[in-house]
Parts: C-alpha cells; structure tokens; sequence
C-alpha cells in the first residue's frame, strides 16, 4: 500500500521544464524566480494573518481564528 502512494507523487520520469520546447537561458530563470516568490507568497500568508492578531486582540479575522 505504501508503495502504491510512494508511486503516485514520483515524478523522476516527468522531463525539466526546460527540455520541453524551445527556451533561453534568460526564459528557465524567470519561471524559476517566478516560481520561488509564488512559493514565498503562499508562505507569507498565514504567517501575516498571525502576526495581524496578535497585534490586535479583537479583530475582522475573529471568524478565522
């Protein structure tokens, strides 16, 4: 069963990005810079709407927490 899982997110087989179709260096390295901040974005929310209420006791996002 393990390996059934382990099997589903293996992605060793999938080509880089960068082999499929034609790109430059420059093109590779704006999707990765690219990728990096949604990454960075996606991270950075919890961790704002946390640091909002603990600054403020009582506040919109009272639902939510």
């Amino acid at each position: 069963m393990l390996a059934i899982i382990s099997d589903l997110f293996d992605t060793s087989d999938f080509p880089a990005r960068r082999y499929c179709g034609d790109w430059s260096q420059a093109h590779g390295w704006v999707h990765i810079i690219l990728d990096a901040t949604i990454i960075l974005c996606y991270m950075a929310i919890p961790l704002l709407l946390i640091y909002f209420k603990k600054q403020k006791k009582v506040g919109a996002f009272q639902p939510v927490f």
